[in-house]
């Protein structure tokens, strides 16, 4: 028998909420990974599975006999969320929907139940760290499709907390299908032009699962899993390379800096201090062998390189928390000059940006993401970390590297 619809939401009612979810991406990832096969790459539900999963084994762990803190407010549970998916799904849904749930946190200090106003100002917050994110708007085929509808919705009904999130999760459905005629201008799916019409946008059709999710619990009508480690979030963690040693890193937290590695030195091969540089990338073998493009290119001269790349089971996907643990090992070291972060494209960048938020102060006032194309910038940086130049200067040598191919190529 249902229960009493919520006039608010306690902290406990948002755990409901984040265990309702999981359960039914669980049930639809399948479809999600079709729509998804469709107009990207095929994992968002996989993706999104494994991503609630290691929130809910989070939530599972927190409050357990383990002697870890209780996450009792609201900021600290949609924090926690948030950080969790940033760090255990590998597609650019891991950068977003991550961000969403921080920014919900953020907006909500210290909180313990959020009502109808309360819950309308974190979800615009969520949103608002989506569009930040991925620098998409209304109209281009994307989660925002669903999001903003339904955040329009819910103010309409003001603090009929029910009404408010019935009608975000029909605005968001009504939102998921009507991205099916839109042609993507943002994403993977922005690839294909015109032939990404008649597809519906899998960001979209989570978000609709999500805010239904919401609805259904609000309203006392959602079935609530046991609170049980249902996968342990260890699974999801990702390994960062050190000089050629590989180190585990956990997925749940943000990762602290590590002891630096004997095999990565702060300094050059003179022993000059130096630049570091982390290689954020899809691909574990594309940032390895980028790396050994450059120090073979250059092997007179040496800088730290660290590699943040790939997926623990060997696919394709990047991470922030191993981002955050390549960048804060690096800055740690002696000698350390700084920190230059070089990604490849779409959600690699994304989880570098997640991971620059994510730093202490110290470390984010020494590091930077560079705009230069992959390889030909980390090229650039190398050398120009190798003779001993500043942060500065080593992040415009990498820059260099667009305009000069381009300059090369046209013959001017």
């Amino acid at each position: 028998m249902s229960a009493a619809p919520l006039i608010a939401l306690t902290v406990g009612d948002l755990k409901d909420w984040l265990r309702v979810t999981a359960a039914r991406i669980a049930e639809h990832a399948d479809e999600l990974t079709e729509l998804d096969a469709a107009i990207g790459d095929a994992d968002h539900g996989a993706n999104m599975r494994r991503g609630m999963a290691a929130v809910v084994a989070a939530i599972d762990a927190a409050n357990g006999a383990d002697g870890a803190a209780a996450l009792a407010t609201a900021d600290a549970l949609l924090k926690k969320t948030g950080m969790t998916l940033v760090s255990s799904v590998g597609g650019a849904s891991g950068p977003l929907y991550g961000t969403f749930f921080m920014r919900m946190g953020m907006s909500q200090a210290g909180a313990t139940e959020l009502g109808a106003a309360a819950l309308a100002d974190a979800i615009d917050a969520g949103v608002g760290g989506i569009v930040a994110r991925g620098k998409a708007s209304a109209g281009e085929k994307t989660m925002l499709d669903a999001w903003y509808p339904a955040l329009e919705a819910l103010r309409v009904e003001g603090e009929d907390l029910a009404a408010a999130t019935a009608a975000a999760a029909a605005a968001a459905a009504e939102g998921r299908d009507a991205t099916e005629p839109m042609i993507a201008t943002k994403g993977r799916a922005s690839y294909l032009g015109e032939r990404s019409q008649g597809h519906i946008d899998p960001g979209a059709a989570s978000t609709a699962i999500i805010l239904g999710a919401l609805a259904d619990v609000v309203a006392g009508s959602a079935e609530v899993p046991e609170a049980a480690g249902e996968e342990p979030a260890a699974e999801a963690t990702q390994t960062v390379e050190s000089g050629g040693t590989a180190t585990p890193a956990p997925v749940e937290e943000a990762a602290p800096a590590a002891a630096p590695a004997a095999s990565a030195p702060a300094a050059g091969a003179d022993g000059r201090a130096a630049v570091g540089i982390v290689l954020v990338s899809h691909s574990r073998a594309l940032a390895e062998a980028a790396r050994d493009l450059a120090t073979g290119l250059m092997s007179s001269v040496s800088a730290p390189i660290e590699i943040a790349a790939g997926l623990a089971d060997g696919g394709l996907g990047t991470d922030a928390a191993v981002v955050v643990a390549a960048i804060e090992r690096l800055a740690a070291q002696p000698g350390n000059r700084g920190v230059l972060v070089i990604a490849d494209l779409g959600s690699g960048i994304m989880s570098a940006e997640a991971a620059l938020e994510q730093l202490g102060p110290d470390a984010a006032s020494r590091a930077r993401l560079s705009p230069a194309p992959f390889v030909e910038g980390l090229i650039g940086a190398y050398g120009a970390a190798g003779i001993g130049l500043d942060l500065d200067a080593v992040a415009a040598e990498a820059a260099k590297a667009a305009p000069a191919k381009a300059a090369q190529i046209s013959g001017s």
